[in-house]
């Protein structure tokens, strides 16, 4: 007879969050000494939205689970909640912590720059993309942001292009990286080159609310 945490288990992986939730509540576990029960609530709530919920969880196998790759995924989804209810000091921190653990990957570098940018530190946000790029040169996520944070500074606008352009040569058609070379040429003067890129951002992602705005920004320049 299946248990019960493997039938919430089993929900989880199938996406039926809610019906996951109750068999894992079922069991009425004490969460410090079944953390794996607490990491798929957690799982399960961050996928419902719930994300105080989800917090909850996570921090208990952070502090509690002996199993350190679900510990090291707890903290990552922990700092993304944290990231994306800017948080960003939380964030960092965990990210740190994680680094410190022996975890080392151009995806942890590459949200903590991310988190840097947010917190609105962009020389620390290059610092960390950097080593990122060092482990992976040709992630086009870091190559991207590298190059947006550099057209942002407004320094190394020509650098700031050439990144873009580079990250944009593995996904020709994806908004964020046609959004990216387009403000980039905006940064460097290229008012043409910044609209083209633009419209053919704003032509893929047509509901984006950034793409938006610097389309409109910089057609007021033109």
């Amino acid at each position: 007879m299946i248990s019960r945490r493997d039938k919430g288990k089993n929900l989880y992986n199938n996406g039926d969050y809610e019906e996951a939730v109750k068999a894992l509540l079922a069991i009425d576990a004490v969460y410090e000494e079944d953390p794996e029960t607490a990491y798929y609530l957690g799982l399960c709530y961050t996928q419902l939205g719930n994300f105080e919920e989800a917090e909850r969880f996570f921090d208990l196998v952070i502090r509690y689970d002996i199993h350190i790759l679900r510990v090291f995924q707890s903290s990552m989804v922990l700092s993304y909640l944290y990231s994306i209810t800017e948080r960003y000091d939380q964030a960092i921190n965990l990210i740190l912590q994680v680094i410190d653990e022996g975890f080392e990957s151009a995806q942890i570098y590459s949200t903590l720059a991310y988190c840097c940018y947010g917190s609105g530190n962009l020389s620390r946000a290059l610092d960390y993309l950097e080593k990122a790029m060092e482990l992976e040169p040709d992630n086009p996520n870091s190559l991207n942001s590298y190059g947006f944070i550099l057209a942002e500074e407004g320094k190394s606008t020509r650098s700031a292009v050439d990144f873009c352009l580079k990250a944009l040569e593995k996904n020709p058609e994806y908004g964020a990286y046609l959004d990216s070379v387009g403000w980039a040429y905006y940064k460097d003067g290229n008012i043409v080159e910044a609209i083209r890129f633009l419209r053919r951002a704003k032509e893929v992602w047509p509901d984006d609310e950034d793409i938006a705005s610097h389309l409109k920004t910089v057609e007021s320049r033109f």
